[in-house]
């Protein structure tokens, strides 16, 4: 058996402004049988409550992902999703636990220790916390592909209509539909189209950083047209000495 797993959660808090601030808001765990052509098996689905703490949901994440204050504050308390999520892993014998992204890790982590759920259940880190593994990096890896790719892009990679995104169970059950698609495809099919993503992913990169050239060429009254014909007579860029210089654009320039 497999998991699949997803979580949302109110990032920021209220308002945005708590940076470090991952309050779960919704958990899914899957259990498929790989056997079956990745049948789902049992089910954990909930909205979940925290015990305490941030229990307002900020306006981005309402936007994001549709969950409503109201869903949250019917929700299932979050020290019962724990004990859930602990009779799941006792009920199934996982060979692992697939997420999308490494970030789903860390909020079963932080919320364990923020909302004080050992002492709320009896439940230790050990058992709640269990290894997850980043599917979006398996896959990366098999195809020997260059670049990270999401959720989204890989359901279009695979030809399978993803679910709406940002919703626990939508984003489990398109991971499903991809492993069924990864499946069935030939490993050399996967591998080009891979390629050609790759590809794309290049133009996409070189074209976010030329908007950086671009806004910071205007940010210091520097002529594009200069600038793109020095770009291609292979020259450097001393006209952005004083613009290198800025901690700002250290950063925004540290491709150069």
């Amino acid at each position: 058996m497999t998991g699949l797993v997803d979580i949302e959660y109110n990032t920021g808090g209220p308002t945005g402004r708590v940076k470090n601030d991952v309050t779960m808001i919704e958990y899914t765990l899957q259990i498929v049988d790989e056997t079956q052509n990745y049948k789902e098996i049992d089910l954990l689905d909930v909205v979940v409550k925290p015990p305490k703490g941030r229990t307002i949901i900020n306006e981005k994440i309402k936007e994001l992902t549709t969950i409503s204050q109201e869903e949250v504050d019917n929700g299932l308390r979050m020290d019962l999703v724990y004990k859930k999520i602990y009779e799941f892993l006792q009920k199934y014998d996982l060979a692992a636990i697939y997420t999308w992204g490494n970030c789903d890790q860390d909020v079963v982590h932080w919320n364990f220790g923020k909302y004080d759920i050992g002492n709320l259940t009896g439940l230790t880190r050990e058992q709640v916390c269990v290894k997850y593994t980043d599917l979006s990096a398996v896959v990366k890896e098999k195809y020997e592909a260059r670049h990270s790719i999401s959720l989204l892009n890989m359901s279009v990679l695979c030809e399978c209509k993803p679910l709406m995104q940002h919703r626990a169970y939508a984003d489990v059950e398109t991971m499903r539909n991809i492993l069924i698609e990864l499946k069935k495809t030939d490993d050399a099919d996967m591998r080009s189209r891979f390629s050609a993503y790759d590809v794309y992913a290049d133009l996409r990169e070189m074209y976010n950083k030329m908007k950086n050239v671009i806004t910071i060429a205007k940010d210091y009254d520097i002529e594009i047209d200069e600038l793109v014909d020095t770009a291609k007579k292979g020259h450097e860029f001393p006209v952005f000495d004083e613009a290198y210089n800025d901690t700002y654009n250290k950063r925004t320039f540290g491709w150069l």
